[in-house]
């Protein structure tokens, strides 16, 4: 009789137990998507293959439709995504900066920030628009299911009144460095760090790389400074001259033909990358 009371205080304390965890989650999932519905940026929680678990975009878009597959790129309504069906599948998402950068985010179990992309999103469904997006993310589990809180924000105004002011600098016997990159937060870094040294030119595609520094062409330039997220979407290390040293930022070394590229570490300090782009400007 002793045993089977004794059971049943156990039997209860273990539904009670239960009961406790699953009305916390409960209250967890509410205040999650209290939270993500009155923030002013987009915000999605995505787990390893890139499938929307909760996000604010429907609350900051009541108009649209969540009828489309509810992975990252279709329910941003990426050009690439909604052509082909589902985000992932296409030839072009092999080069998306996005899916690069989430990918060696939940690889490594980190989190990362300012990744500033170009990308064509679906306006009402029948006309693309080029937005610029800054994208952060941060790597969470969640019922032990690796998982990613990403922060989208629309920054195509702030990014077109900066280029505006980006014009190329007056020669004026100054070593030119390229600066090839889709983020104006890493152009600032290094316009910064290297101020009064050197001449800095900005680069944000393909194009126009190779139409200054591409076979064997230079312009006048010294060296060419990129990172890993442009060279995984433009492939440009392999078509440059080949006289031209090259510096990436990579978090590993890539499998790249060319005969000057030194790799830095792509969390180096300011003062070992300004010293390391110097070292090469000066040769």
């Amino acid at each position: 009789m002793i045993f089977l009371l004794v059971a049943l205080m156990l039997m209860t304390a273990v539904a009670v137990c239960l009961f406790v965890k699953i009305r916390r989650h409960a209250t967890d999932g509410h205040r999650l998507r209290v939270m993500m519905e009155h923030m002013n940026t987009y915000a999605f929680l995505i787990d390893e293959s890139f499938d929307v678990k909760e996000t604010n975009y429907y609350a900051l878009n009541p108009g649209q439709s969540n009828q489309q597959p509810q992975v990252l790129g279709n329910v941003l309504h990426c050009k690439t995504a909604c052509d082909t069906g589902l985000c992932g599948s296409g030839e072009a998402c092999n080069d998306c900066p996005v899916r690069f950068v989430i990918k060696k985010s939940f690889e490594q179990k980190r989190d990362f920030s300012g990744l500033e992309v170009g990308m064509e999103l679906y306006a009402d469904g029948t006309t693309a628009q080029d937005v610029d997006v800054n994208v952060g993310g941060r790597y969470v589990v969640v019922d032990n299911e690796p998982c990613m809180v990403l922060n989208v924000k629309n920054v195509t105004e702030r990014r077109r009144f900066m280029r505006h002011y980006m014009y190329e600098p007056v020669e004026d016997g100054r070593p030119k460095l390229m600066l090839a990159t889709q983020s104006l937060l890493f152009h600032e870094r290094v316009m910064s760090l290297l101020s009064g040294q050197c001449h800095v030119f900005l680069m944000e595609s393909r194009e126009q790389v190779l139409n200054r520094i591409g076979q064997s062409k230079d312009h006048g330039f010294c060296a060419l400074l990129t990172d890993e997220t442009f060279e995984h979407s433009f492939h440009v290390i392999e078509s440059v001259n080949q006289d031209l040293p090259v510096l990436l930022l990579a978090s590993q070394p890539p499998a790249l033909m060319h005969r000057l590229l030194e790799v830095i570490p792509e969390n180096v300090s300011d003062e070992v990358l300004k010293e390391r782009i110097l070292s090469v400007l000066r040769k």
